[in-house]
């Protein structure tokens, strides 16, 4: 067998590779919901092949015989059956040009996508290395195609590398699995504030903090 490191980049081997190690990032970064569910998946572009995890996998227990490949030109599949949500993983690729897609069901995002609204409050200033805004979408069935066609859409339509979707959790983009875990984290803690803030019924307006103030304050302190 080819060890990893002299194999191509668009083995399966490798492909799969990629998926486990943020999928063990992502648990360690605390960001499972019940049962460890959620699904991680890793588009290598020149070859059109997707490595997605599989169906029923746990991101806190998994293996490279637990992820699937996909040919997304021809659906052709190598390995488990894939997660049910594969198909929203896939749209989200066609809009942008992002490397990975992490879907989450963690405590905070979860607790956000049970509230009825259509963009994230704006709370914190990091939030906008997420996205400005990040959208809702309205309740579909996980795993259907309607839920796929709304996520694109508010991709489509909105400054974002992040939907959330109502009553179920959010997906998120990267161009490396080092951005997109820092998005997935960003976004659970602008949950986790934004879910405290809605409590105490004490949410700053969206207009005490526009965009044009939060380019100054990253002008001002980039490192």
């Amino acid at each position: 067998m080819t060890p990893l490191y002299l194999a191509r980049e668009d083995e399966p081997a490798v492909l799969r590779e990629r998926v486990v190690d943020l999928s063990e990032s992502v648990a360690s970064a605390g960001l499972l919901g019940i049962l460890s569910s959620g699904n991680v998946s890793y588009l290598h572009r020149p070859s059109s092949q997707m490595a997605i995890t599989g169906k029923g996998s746990s991101l806190s227990d998994i293996s490279r015989e637990m992820v699937c490949v996909v040919n997304i030109s021809d659906h052709l599949l190598d390995g488990p059956p894939p997660s049910t949500e594969w198909l929203l993983h896939e749209e989200c690729y066609e809009v942008g040009e992002w490397s990975f897609c992490v879907h989450l069901h963690s405590t905070w995002i979860t607790a956000m996508a049970a509230i009825d609204l259509e963009y994230m409050p704006r709370v914190t200033y990091y939030q906008y290395l997420v996205g400005d805004p990040i959208p809702f979408t309205k309740f579909e069935i996980p795993g259907s195609a309607h839920l796929s066609s709304d996520v694109s859409a508010s991709l489509s339509s909105h400054d974002t590398n992040a939907v959330m979707m109502s009553n179920h959790g959010a997906i998120v983009m990267g161009d490396t699995a080092e951005q997109v875990l820092k998005r997935c984290i960003i976004l659970e803690d602008t949950c986790r504030i934004a879910a405290l803030s809605l409590t105490s019924q004490r949410v700053i307006s969206a207009h005490r903090a526009v965009k044009e103030d939060i380019n100054r304050m990253f002008e001002r302190y980039a490192s």
